[in-house]
């Protein structure tokens, strides 16, 4: 890991399976981080996600891992919340599942996200996210995503 990577973790109360799909499916995607997106399912694929009508992140899909490994690359971004409008482009997340008692250990590395003007502030966005979002859509169904307009 690098001194640049933004690292967070959460332990849901869901199987591997169950957080997995939070992260590859369209329900999931869009039920914990933005309510409006264009999915892709397959690596290689990109997955667009809108903030609002002209803002958008598009992650490409480079490694699906069933129950254990998903990782995307920013290939594109317009987003006006950000001090650089683009500034994730060329950064990428990786999601590690691991099985444990409770279920499952989410670790999230924003691998260069430290290094950007929005370093600090995206990373507590990622814990918000995983806390407050993805491990309540896990467990219960019901996640907190940003809503979308336009």
């Amino acid at each position: 890991m690098d001194s640049g990577d933004a690292v967070r973790s959460v332990d849901i109360s869901a199987s591997p399976s169950r957080v997995y799909a939070a992260l590859t499916t369209e329900s999931g995607l869009t039920g914990w981080w933005t309510t409006v997106a264009e999915v892709g399912t397959r690596v290689g694929e990109t997955i667009t996600f809108r903030w609002s009508e002209r803002d958008y992140t598009a992650m490409r899909i480079d490694v699906l891992k069933s129950d254990s490994r998903v990782e995307w690359t920013c290939v594109a971004q317009h987003d006006t919340n950000l001090p650089d409008p683009a500034e994730w482009v060329g950064t990428r997340v990786i999601f590690d599942l691991t099985p444990s008692l409770k279920g499952t250990k989410l670790v999230v590395r924003h691998v260069g996200l430290l290094t950007l003007d929005c370093g600090d502030m995206c990373s507590l966005g990622w814990m918000q996210f995983l806390t407050t979002s993805i491990k309540p859509l896990a467990e219960i169904g019901v996640g907190q995503p940003w809503v979308a307009d336009g």
